[in-house]
């Protein structure tokens, strides 16, 4: 009965270890989907190590029993490292993929700009008719797989708009991304701005942006000047629409 008691509080302790890693890898790489196979991973060696209690239980096969579940524990644990790496050099490829299923060939762009490198300014005219100016704000991208059916509305969103307004200049006023943890399962600020900058891009049409209070979470993983420089990265690209002054203007 002793021995009983031990082996089911061994295992209770082995489980709350491993939802303990599971819970800590996912905050720290910022994706709780991802990381879920942990608990496949876990039940090698909790199965084997019941099937070895089983199959060993003569007390002449106790020391066979023991190296059995020290090899499984090791395999798991190294299985397990392995997925963690995995994932955490392989970003989640879902919404890049959802972008590129759009039709971006009817769009074009129908205003003239022009910039000031002294004073930082744009100067954006448009080529028939009035200017029309589009708004999007609280696009919030979570760039995770939690969020990716979300991330798909948002984007689809942002498409039907653009289409239907044909924009000649296109605004966007913040909190792009939602950085938020403990609701997206995801600090990484930067990735989902990379994406929806990437999506935006495709349309032809100028557009600009400013910060939301969550583009810049306390807890993102990524601060203001690391998502500058991502900006500055696409503007050098050529034939890039987005407009991202390299000195602020005197306001």
């Amino acid at each position: 009965m002793k021995s009983k008691i031990i082996t089911v509080v061994k295992w209770v302790l082995y489980w709350i270890v491993v939802a303990g890693l599971y819970v800590a890898v996912s905050f720290i790489w910022g994706d709780f989907d991802l990381y879920l196979p942990v608990f496949a991973l876990a039940l090698i060696p909790f199965i084997i190590g019941l099937l070895s209690r089983w199959l060993f239980a003569a007390s002449r096969y106790l020391w066979l029993r023991r190296v059995v579940g020290c090899l499984t524990l090791v395999l798991s644990i190294a299985a397990t490292c392995a997925l963690f790496q995995a994932v955490a050099d392989n970003a989640c490829p879902i919404n890049n993929r959802y972008i590129d299923s759009f039709d971006f060939s009817d769009f074009e762009s129908r205003s003239e700009v022009e910039y000031d490198c002294e004073s930082g300014v744009y100067t954006v005219r448009a080529t028939e008719e009035d200017l029309r100016i589009l708004q999007l704000t609280d696009v919030h991208i979570g760039g995770s797989l939690s969020t990716a059916a979300c991330d798909r509305n948002a984007f689809k969103a942002c498409y039907d708009l653009i289409k239907k307004a044909k924009p000649d200049l296109i605004i966007v006023t913040g909190d792009i991304v939602y950085p938020i943890a403990i609701q997206t399962f995801n600090r990484d600020n930067l990735l989902p701005m990379r994406q929806f900058c990437r999506f935006m891009n495709n349309f032809g049409i100028p557009w600009m942006l400013v910060y939301g209070n969550h583009d810049t979470e306390a807890l993102a993983k990524y601060d203001a000047k690391t998502l500058n420089r991502l900006y500055a990265e696409f503007v050098k690209e050529d034939g890039c629409p987005m407009l991202y002054a390299d000195v602020q203007p005197d306001i």
